[in-house]
């Protein structure tokens, strides 16, 4: 009984099955995510000076959805809409986040507030009836 082993490589030619990219190099900056509160809107505001680049960095990151954004996570930003390369501080992350948040005594609640009526004080208001 013979055994004959035959080497994958030695196959092809060299030239000939080449590996080749699907898409031509593109350059830019790989961001890590360091805080478990970053998202993509926080990270492109402080890349690219604007959060409307975030749905950029979604393209650009197409195996990423928001829940995959945990620490250790790599953010690739394009080169063309990079301002910075300096590493995101902890302190933008925090700035962002309260600038989301609405307080109880902010002025734009307030006025929310006062544009609902009250329950009850329309006339054409269900009126439920039974014992109280």
């Amino acid at each position: 009984m013979a055994v004959v082993m035959v080497s994958g490589c030695s196959l092809f030619g060299t030239d000939e099955k080449k590996w080749k990219p699907l898409k031509p190099a593109v350059s830019g900056f790989v961001h890590t995510v360091t805080w478990a509160d970053e998202n993509l809107e926080i990270i492109s505001r402080w890349y690219t000076g604007k959060s409307e680049n975030a749905e950029r960095l979604m393209e650009s990151n197409p195996t990423l959805g928001p829940e995959e954004i945990i620490v250790g996570t790599q953010v690739f930003i394009p080169k063309d809409i990079l301002i910075t390369t300096q590493a995101m501080p902890r302190s933008h992350v925090d700035e962002s986040r309260k600038k989301k948040t609405v307080h109880k005594s902010s002025p734009a609640r307030k006025d929310r507030e006062k544009k609902q009526p009250s329950p009850g004080t329309a006339k054409d208001d269900f009126q439920l009836f039974g014992p109280r």
